[in-house]
């Protein structure tokens, strides 16, 4: 490790191996099953689990005491390190509120001797010198694959105990700032949801008493794009690229979720969405079926692919900011979601006659534009938020760089 070979004199270079003790999940014949999960139990955590370097409770699977009992490794404590061996390498998060729970077997538990602060070794194996490591065992198979072994023979730079609290004490400071910033992103989609329900009310049990109609006078087109082959990069000044799906899933445009494409007719005809346009998922999963969207900037050179939607509004009827707040509610995209079709839940369909022949609320176009003003002032402050929130992420990524060379 090149980056590595110049530390402070009183710093050692440590096989991850020799800094705790690893455990990996139960793989024997007690390993809980789909059939074992219940609502409510002790955790069974797996790599889709760990979010942004915490465990998401929200998804979680659990299973009951007495299937928890059977197992005989994968035991969690607090304070343990969870490391992700397969699919997403290198996901970790340290357990903290969770008193109880196993791992799945795509994770393995790292318990830290006392030589190393918990809080310094996850700093570490989520720096860009931690995730390094994972290339030295990548196999470069369809399906990245690490074992505990492998991620034993890490070479951790350890300065004394010490030093690891001030180190320690500088990331938790620059990792707060961070973090709020991605907490106010996160409330400014509240506020607008918040903001949809107040000045409109439960679309789906209308309390306002507003004009019910169907959706077939309320929307003017639907129109679908073109599914192309692509490379799955980004485009390139000069290149044009068709939207994936997950440019909409997010319920956010995701201008960089796109691959290149080469081959386009001279005269094929594109839908390249516009700042303002409404997009619409009429294919994914159960659970991400009729995602939708508002783009908030133009698309030189970008298009909709066949499962992506352009849906119009009639003007005297409805804006594109009212129909997207309308169709992402929760309780009204669920109706729209059992319409959905499909022999499997891995890819289900909604069609455009299904959506047209769905009834909504439509408020006056008074209170529509109101609240239009409110979306695009909102999408003004998430979007100096989002700058602020990469200043944060770069001055927290060089501390990390700058930490695990000894030059902080």
């Amino acid at each position: 490790m090149s980056r590595l070979d110049k530390l402070p004199t009183d710093w050692e270079l440590v096989n991850l191996g020799k800094l705790g003790s690893f455990i990996n999940g139960d793989r024997g014949k007690n390993y809980p099953s789909s059939e074992d999960f219940c609502n409510s139990g002790i955790p069974f955590i797996n790599a889709g689990h760990i979010q942004d370097g915490n465990i998401d409770l929200d998804s979680m699977n659990y299973i009951s005491e007495e299937r928890f009992n059977l197992l005989g490794s994968g035991k969690i404590k607090p304070n343990d390190i969870l490391y992700c061996l397969r699919g997403s390498l290198g996901k970790t998060a340290i357990v903290k509120g969770i008193n109880q729970g196993a791992i799945a077997s795509s994770l393995v538990i790292i318990r830290p001797f006392d030589c190393i602060l918990t809080d310094y070794l996850y700093y570490f194996l989520t720096s860009s010198l931690g995730q390094s490591e994972i290339l030295k065992y990548d196999n470069g198979s369809s399906q990245p694959n690490l074992s505990a072994k492998s991620v034993k023979e890490y070479k951790v730079p350890v300065p004394p105990l010490e030093e690891q609290r001030r180190i320690v004490a500088i990331l938790d400071k620059a990792d707060a700032v961070r973090r709020k910033r991605k907490e106010a992103i996160a409330l400014t989609e509240e506020l607008l949801r918040s903001a949809f329900l107040d000045i409109f009310g439960d679309p789906v049990t209308n309390p306002k008493g507003w004009d019910v109609l169907p959706m077939h006078e309320v929307i003017q087109t639907i129109e679908a794009g073109w599914s192309a082959n692509g490379e799955d990069r980004r485009c390139e000044s000069d290149e044009w690229g068709v939207l994936k799906i997950s440019a909409v899933t997010s319920g956010r445009f995701q201008v960089n979720e796109h691959k290149v494409v080469e081959d386009i007719l001279p005269n094929k005809s594109l839908i390249i969405p516009s700042k303002g346009d409404l997009l619409f998922s009429r294919a994914n999963t159960r659970e991400l079926v009729a995602a939708t969207c508002l783009v908030d900037k133009n698309c030189e050179r970008l298009f909709l692919p066949d499962k992506l939607w352009l849906i119009k509004p009639k003007p005297k009827f409805a804006n594109t900011e009212y129909l997207k707040f309308l169709l992402s509610n929760p309780k009204y995209r669920s109706l729209i979601a059992r319409k959905a079709t499909g022999t499997s839940g891995s890819m289900l369909n909604v069609s455009q006659a299904k959506l047209l022949e769905m009834y909504a609320p439509i408020p006056d176009l008074q209170k529509q534009k109101c609240f239009a003003e409110v979306v695009w002032q909102i999408f003004g402050m998430r979007e100096q938020h989002e700058l602020t929130t990469i200043e944060a992420n770069s001055m927290f990524n060089s501390l990390l760089q700058k930490a695990f060379r000894g030059e902080l």
